[in-house]
C-alpha cells in the first residue's frame, strides 16, 4: 500500500478518499501513510485533525520533524504545530514538549539568521517557541537543540530570562551550552544577564544551585561600564550576589599577576563590605584536587597566589594568603598521602 501511494498510480483526490477512510478506522497505519504522501495527501492538516480528535497522541506531530516532501514547514504550520503540542506539554509525560524541541531544532537547522528571522516573524510563533524552551530547561539529553533554538531567536524575543533559569537547570549538560551562549550575548544584553543572576541569587530554589557552579565565564564576559552602571542602581546587595561568580586572579602565561577589571572594581568599590568578600572567598578559592601529582599542582597554586600577597587592594591580599594557605595545606596533606600509599604497595 505504501509503495503504492508513493508512485502516484492514482490521483490526489483518490488517494485522499482512501486516507480519509483509513485515518477513522485504523489512526497508526494510516500515520504512516499519510507521511509518505505528504504535501499531495494534505499531512500537516491530515495530522492535526488526528491529534485534534483524540485519535493519536500529539507527540505523533514529531513525524513531520524533517519537513514534508524535502521542503521546510511555513511559520503558519509550524505553529500550528506547536499549539497543539503545548496544549498537552507540562504533565507527567514529557513527550510532547520533546516533540516540540526536536520539530524547532530540525526545522532551523541549516538557516542563517536572516532565514530564522522570516521564519519566526510572528509573535504568535515566536510567543510558542518560548513556550517549548521554557517547558524544556529541565529535559535530559536535548542541550543540544535547546541552545540551537536559543540561538535562532536570536533579539526577536527577550530569551536572556529563559537562559538564565537553564543556568541553573537539572540536566548538567545544559547549563555548561547555556552559559557559552550568555557569555556570546554578554556584550548586547549586560544588564539582562546581570537581572538573571541577581534574581538567582535571591530565589531561595536556586540559589543554592547557582552556587555550586562557578559562572565566572559570563561575569568576565560583560562589559565593565554596564556593571558599574548596574552596581549604582543595586548597590551593595548586587555586589553581593555577583561576588561568589567573579573571575578569580590568575598568573598569565608571560608570569603576571592579573586581576580580571570586574573583580578589582567591585573589591575595591565594595571593600568594607565583608559579606561581600566572604561571598567572594568561596569561588575564588581552589577546590580542584590533583592526586596523581602528590601534591604539586597546589603547590603550584600556592605559589601562584602568592604573586598577589602585595597586591595594591586590600581583598585581593587577603585572599591570597587564604588561598596560599589552603594549598599548602593540601599540597602537604596529599604529599603524605601518597607516600603513604607508596610505602604500602
Amino acid at each position: 500500500m505504501l509503495g503504492f501511494l508513493e508512485t502516484g498510480a492514482r490521483s490526489d483526490a483518490r488517494v485522499n478518499r482512501l486516507l480519509d477512510e483509513l485515518q477513522e478506522q485504523a489512526p497508526s497505519v494510516a500515520y504512516d501513510l499519510i507521511l509518505a504522501c505528504g504535501d499531495r495527501g494534505r499531512a500537516v492538516s491530515r495530522l492535526l485533525y488526528l491529534v485534534d480528535k483524540k485519535l493519536l497522541p500529539a507527540s505523533f506531530l514529531r513525524g513531520v520533524a524533517f519537513g514534508i516532501n524535502g521542503r521546510k514547514l511555513t511559520g503558519q504550520e509550524l505553529l500550528d504545530l506547536l499549539q497543539r503540542l503545548l496544549s498537552t506539554a507540562g504533565s507527567t509525560d514529557q513527550s510532547a514538549t520533546e516533540a516540540g524541541l526536536d520539530l524547532l531544532a530540525s526545522q532551523i537547522y541549516d538557516l542563517n539568521e536572516e532565514q530564522c528571522n522570516r521564519l519566526f516573524a510572528s509573535p504568535s510563533l515566536r510567543e510558542a517557541v518560548l513556550a517549548v524552551l521554557v517547558l524544556s530547561v529541565n529535559m535530559p539529553g536535548r542541550e543540544g537543540s535547546w541552545v540551537q533554538v536559543a540561538r535562532a531567536l536570536g533579539r526577536l524575543v527577550d530569551i536572556i530570562p529563559v537562559a538564565m533559569r537553564a543556568l541553573v537547570s537539572e540536566d548538567h549538560s545544559l547549563p555548561e551550552q547555556v552559559e557559552t551562549y550568555l557569555v556570546e550575548r554578554a556584550s548586547d544584553a549586560p544588564c539582562e544577564i546581570l537581572d538573571g543572576i541577581h534574581s538567582l541569587m535571591t530565589d531561595p530554589q536556586t540559589r543554592f544551585r547557582l552556587l555550586l557552579q562557578r559562572r565566572d565565564r559570563v561575569m568576565g564576559a560583560l562589559p565593565m561600564a554596564a556593571v558599574a552602571a548596574w552596581l549604582q542602581r543595586f548597590g551593595v546587595e548586587g555586589a553581593r550576589c555577583l561576588a561568589p561568580h567573579l573571575p578569580r586572579p590568575f598568573v598569565n602565561a608571560t608570569g603576571e599577576a592579573h586581576v580580571p577589571e570586574i573583580t578589582a572594581y567591585i573589591l575595591k568599590h565594595f571593600e568594607e563590605d565583608e559579606q561581600t568578600f566572604r561571598a567572594f572567598i568561596p569561588g575564588a578559592v581552589s577546590i580542584e584536587v590533583y592526586w596523581t601529582e602528590g601534591g604539586k599542582k597546589r603547590e603550584r597554586d600556592a605559589e601562584a597566589a602568592e604573586k598577589f600577597l602585595h597586591h595594591s587592594l586590600r581583598r585581593i591580599r587577603q585572599w591570597a594568603k587564604a588561598e596560599s594557605a589552603m594549598a599548602r595545606a593540601e599540597s602537604e596533606r596529599q604529599r603524605l598521602e601518597d607516600e603513604e600509599e607508596k610505602a604500602l604497595a
